[in-house]
């Protein structure tokens, strides 16, 4: 796809939809837990894939559009996790803050299985999230996950068994038997429930918003309109104010010292009838 050069981004993309579209949205609904936010963080990581499609070539579409869409969900919950924002305690992320009123009336709403699946997979923390639905839901290896998200063999490992363990507590709490004494049953059990999940048709509304952003992405660097105040422009400007400032306070310091060497010579050099005279007074 990406090695034909008579092809344009535009037509590149199109094959991408046609082809994984289906494929980024379905683990972007499950990964957020719900069509809406779905719907944002598949837009978010189309946008992505769509600026960067000639990093595709040496790889399976399918690994590294899973790979864009796990990074662009997983950031946001580093970024909480920060020191800085324990510090600081910025406001929580939210997929759904930015959802376009015209997509979210045209919505299609999950069924009560996609709700069932989407709300066990959200009791579990992020990290045992990505196991569950990689490594329990689509049966990647766990050398493929390893390609796809920052954690090592024995971390993804350690993340699915605790995944499993808390999946098949809330099944059995909930009334399907998945709950037992050995692991391996616990794990097919989570894992066959897990692939209940019926594909569901990515909306055309996304495709369509994706194209738009691109497309205004593109007219703002062609116009050079900034967008935003970058980092290096924002420590220009700190650089500019503080250097004004240590000049003028350095100008102060070295006009007030040579004005006080002034005043203190007049004093010295006074002559001795002025000095007499200012006695007897």
């Amino acid at each position: 796809m990406i090695k034909n050069a008579a092809w344009n981004e535009a037509e590149s993309f199109d094959a991408l939809w046609d082809q994984y579209g289906d494929l980024v949205y379905n683990l972007a609904v499950r990964l957020a837990g719900s069509s809406k936010e779905g719907w944002l963080l598949a837009r978010a990581a189309l946008l992505v894939a769509r600026q960067n499609l000639s990093a595709m070539e040496g790889h399976t579409p399918t690994q590294w559009l899973y790979q864009i869409t796990l990074q662009t969900w997983y950031a946001p919950y580093e970024h909480q996790r920060s020191l800085w924002n324990r510090w600081f305690k910025e406001k929580k992320f939210s997929w759904e803050l930015s959802l376009p009123d015209s997509v979210e009336s045209s919505l299609t709403y999950l069924s009560d299985r996609h709700e069932a699946i989407a709300l066990l997979l959200k009791t579990l923390d992020y990290p045992q999230r990505m196991m569950a639905i990689l490594r329990l839901g689509d049966g990647f290896s766990v050398g493929d996950i390893g390609q796809m998200v920052p954690f090592g063999d024995g971390q993804i490992n350690k993340l699915t068994r605790k995944a499993t363990e808390r999946l098949a507590k809330a099944l059995a709490n909930s009334g399907n038997a998945a709950s037992g004494s050995r692991e391996e049953d616990r794990t097919a059990k989570v894992s066959s429930f897990l692939r209940e999940w019926k594909p569901l048709k990515a909306p055309m509304s996304l495709k369509a918003d994706v194209v738009q952003k691109r497309v205004y992405q593109k007219r703002m660097q062609v116009e050079h309109i900034p967008n935003q105040y970058s980092l290096k422009g924002i420590i220009w400007v700190w650089v500019i104010v503080l250097s004004i400032l240590a000049g003028s306070l350095g100008y102060f310091f070295v006009t007030g010292r040579q004005l006080r060497d002034v005043m203190d010579a007049q004093l010295m050099h006074q002559a001795p009838g002025e000095s007499s005279a200012r006695r007897a007074d």
